[in-house]
């Protein structure tokens, strides 16, 4: 493990520079995922090395939000994850945030917003959602407010039942509602847990959280004859039919019952609902083979880092060592993927060896899951 780490320090610190896919501002595949990952190993071993590549790293980013014209505002690759990274580190003390930056984020994050909630665009990485994260960093509690007060319009009330529906232009060209962290439901339960830690309109962000979480479990498949949980997503066509088709689901962070359930364990309220949800997962950790987790890299997003990752997660919350011996079942497999040398491995945070490198880091160092410092997890929603 250590040998693998020093390699994936030397090349963020040093040889990046030279990777063209790498040289864009974005924090899942470019150069704000490589800050973050220069940070974490400063606070870890104060390097005069690591600091200077952290000066020029920033310059670079800085240089980069100012071509307006090749500009998004996502969380995942835009101005709202690098001014929530910025935001972060200045709130640990390892960098000074230029607050000119930060107000001219604000005010482009705030138009673009607009027109995302119009459209009715709520992605965690791509859309309100997840800019809505950045201003819940910065405390701006009035467009928050704005941002639930939309999210109880659009959504759609059944009983008890809350959901919400999303137009899939990738692979179905149709409205799904998303069960998923990434894209979906999930993510969208995390943001109003969120605001409700926040005492931002915390009666209304109840109600929707407790009738959001009913219908997630309204749609809970058998394991025994599905092998997962949950579906990845429902065609809205096929949502009301008594008997809706069941679907296969990767393990993974992004999509599936690994992610999902990280998500919804937090925020059970009794002993019996966190029991209920720590089961699920522990049948959901016995899915190791390559037909029950569809797993063929390291990734974050859904290969074995993140797997490892979440499971680590898992067991910090509920200090069951199950859940640490199966990540470490993970972390080797995801050291025995890594090959620096292999051209057709992908470098970025949420895909890349540098996903590998912030497991790695965060196994390796207890500083970084401190509450001080843990706070970097929430790029990922796990805090």
């Amino acid at each position: 493990m250590d040998k693998e780490l020093d390699q994936i320090i030397h090349y963020y610190l040093t040889d990046y520079d030279n990777n063209e896919a790498l040289n864009n501002m974005g924090l899942y595949s470019g150069r704000s995922g490589v800050l973050l990952f220069q940070a974490l190993s400063y606070v870890v071993d104060a390097n005069p090395k690591t600091e200077i590549a952290i000066a020029n790293n920033l310059r670079n980013i800085q240089l980069l939000l100012k071509k307006k014209s090749t500009v998004s505002s996502s969380f995942a690759n835009g101005v709202a994850g690098v001014s929530w990274l910025i935001t972060y580190l200045n709130e640990i003390d390892l960098i000074e945030a230029p607050q000119n930056i930060l107000d001219e984020a604000d005010r482009y994050l705030e138009d673009s917003l607009k027109s995302l909630l119009e459209n009715d665009d709520l992605d965690l990485l791509h859309g309100a959602i997840g800019i809505s994260l950045y201003f819940l960093k910065r405390n701006n509690t009035q467009i928050i407010s704005n941002v639930i007060d939309k999210l109880w319009t659009c959504c759609h009330k059944k009983n008890n039942l809350i959901y919400w529906e999303r137009y899939d232009k990738y692979r179905e060209a149709d409205y799904v509602v998303d069960l998923g962290l990434a894209h979906g439901i999930s993510g969208i339960l995390y943001f109003l847990n969120k605001c409700i830690v926040h005492n931002i309109k915390p009666d209304r962000c109840k109600l929707m959280l407790e009738n959001g979480l009913n219908f997630l479990f309204s749609k809970e498949q058998s394991l025994e004859k599905n092998n997962c949980f949950f579906a990845n997503y429902y065609l809205v066509k096929d949502l009301n039919k008594e008997i809706t088709s069941t679907q296969f689901s990767r393990l993974a962070w992004c999509y599936g019952d690994l992610g999902i359930l990280t998500t919804l364990y937090p925020l059970m309220n009794t002993y019996d609902e966190k029991k209920k949800i720590e089961l699920m997962l522990l049948d959901t950790a016995k899915r190791v083979t390559d037909d029950l987790t569809l797993i063929e890299d390291l990734g974050l997003c859904h290969g074995s880092s993140g797997v490892s990752l979440l499971f680590y997660e898992l067991y910090l919350l509920s200090n069951n060592a199950k859940f640490l011996d199966i990540s470490d079942f993970w972390l080797k497999k995801s050291i025995s993927y890594f090959n620096l040398e292999n051209r057709a491995q992908k470098h970025g945070f949420l895909e890349g060896n540098l996903g590998l490198g912030i497991l790695l880091l965060n196994r390796k160092h207890k500083k970084l899951n401190s509450i001080y410092f843990s706070k970097w997890k929430e790029i990922l929603f796990l805090k």
